[in-house]
């Protein structure tokens, strides 16, 4: 039972390691779009 109590609680760690991750390159990807937007307006 210990076995599968610490597999569980692996998973849900990776699981928030992932998510964690997913939103760091979403707000990266949002700061990369907003960077292009202010050399296009700086072009214009």
């Amino acid at each position: 039972d210990a076995k599968i109590a610490a597999l569980e609680k692996t998973s849900q760690d990776a699981e928030k390691l992932i998510a964690e991750a997913r939103s760091e390159k979403m707000r990266h990807l949002d700061e990369v779009h907003a960077a292009h937007k202010k050399l296009a307006d700086l072009e214009s």
